[in-house]
């Protein structure tokens, strides 16, 4: 592979020629999930499993589209790791840059059960909960790589408090701790 005739360069796990297998070791860090034992972006039991779907999106935190080569998207139903997308780019112009999400999803239920997704940010070393849920259907074919046709996983780090006050006194308080304590930051 390194263009050398008899010599002894070899492709990796990883798809390196002459590398030693840790290119594609993404989920490395402290607080990273164990979603991919093997490195290679696919569900690694997937063999389970009788039907699947694929979703394709994009990933926006706080507003803002975020990716990098070691980020993934995990689908889950019931808390069961049932897909899961690496993060693949960064992608042409053409497809309006940043990454995209591939996921094959996988269920031995044609229909009906409620996907949960979670976000692995590899630059945070974080993992957050996506708002967005969808109902498993076989065959699903959901988004593409475009950011006009990419399926939207919205990641939020604010918390909304809504406390309903009845009129006259009322007393309350909230621990909190921010960059700005300011009166009109918390």
């Amino acid at each position: 592979c390194a263009g050398v005739c008899g010599g002894n360069a070899a492709v990796d796990e990883c798809g390196e020629c002459d590398g030693n297998g840790s290119s594609c070791a993404c989920l490395s860090q402290a607080n990273s999930p164990n979603w991919d034992s093997d490195g290679d972006g696919v569900l690694d039991n997937f063999g389970e499993f009788s039907n699947n779907g694929s979703i394709t999106g994009r990933v926006f935190l706080d507003g803002e589209e975020v990716g990098n080569e070691c980020d993934y998207i995990a689908a889950f139903i019931e808390g069961e790791l049932r897909g899961l997308g690496k993060a693949d780019g960064p992608l042409a112009d053409f497809f309006g840059g940043g990454y995209a999400f591939p996921i094959l999803i996988y269920s031995n239920i044609a229909s009906g059960e409620t996907l949960t997704f979670q976000y692995y940010s590899n630059a945070d070393d974080a993992i957050y909960e996506i708002s967005e849920t969808e109902e498993f259907v076989s065959d699903m074919f959901l988004g593409d790589a475009t950011n006009e046709g990419a399926y939207v996983f919205n990641v939020s780090t604010s918390i909304d408090i809504s406390v309903p006050f009845s009129s006259g006194w009322n007393w309350f308080s909230i621990n909190v701790e921010g960059e700005s304590m300011d009166l009109n930051s918390v």
